[in-house]
């Protein structure tokens, strides 16, 4: 049985007898049909991370997307990893209570001063204003700003105490990720990493073209029957 070939019959010995690595056209479409399968299961993996939002029924299986499925496992496993490698209340307890920190407050802390002084205390007592117009009122400023500054540290470590009670990094994080829309979570995902995932679709292509390929060199190889 003659093959239908791309090429020429080739003859060996003066013989007419057909060569081996002759293809049929008909298993040109192997590679054809591998990379489109290739590229559609990728496309369909891609997919399925974040699709269906909500279960449903096919052929008797649940089916739900990976995202919407382990999604509290997910946020839970990410405040875990967030409270434990990335920000901690002694970081926060470390910024606070720094020298340069607490340096830093005392401009502010001078105007906030001046401003009670002159708008609150002076503002209705002819007799305070008069006093405070005078050299002793800078004084007194510096003063009370100096006193403040002084107690800040301690002010600063009571209030890292209170940190610690109140604010729980892996608690927020958790309810920040359920809140957060599932649509707005993969257009997030898809625009961050779309570069990457066309490259997936691509790589997923390529690798089923390959494998026709393989497969149209083995069966052209094979005697024929």
């Amino acid at each position: 049985m003659k093959l239908i070939t791309i090429g020429h019959t080739a003859r060996l010995d003066g013989g007419n007898i057909s060569a081996r690595l002759m293809i049929d056209y008909r298993l040109l479409i192997l590679p054809v049909i591998g990379g489109i399968i290739g590229w559609f299961t990728n496309y369909l993996a891609v997919k399925m991370l974040f699709r269906p939002r909500r279960p449903v029924c096919l052929l008797g299986f649940r089916v739900q997307g990976l995202v919407p499925r382990r999604r509290a496992e997910l946020a839970a496993s990410i405040g875990e990893t967030v409270e434990r490698e990335l920000v901690s209340h002694a970081d926060i307890e470390q910024v606070l209570s720094d020298a340069a920190f607490i340096e830093g407050l005392r401009p502010r802390l001078a105007e906030s001063v001046d401003r009670f002084l002159h708008d609150r205390l002076v503002r209705d007592n002819p007799l305070l204003r008069a006093v405070m117009a005078t050299q002793s009122a800078l004084k007194l400023k510096d003063w009370i700003v100096e006193e403040i500054m002084q107690s800040l540290p301690s002010i600063v470590e009571g209030f890292a105490d209170e940190l610690k009670e109140r604010l729980h990094f892996r608690e927020l994080v958790v309810s920040k990720i359920e809140a957060f829309e599932l649509e707005r979570l993969e257009n997030l995902v898809t625009s961050v990493a779309g570069k990457e995932l066309r490259a997936i679709l691509v790589l997923g292509g390529v690798i089923g073209f390959l494998i026709g390929v393989a497969q149209m060199i083995v069966i052209t190889l094979l005697p024929n029957a």
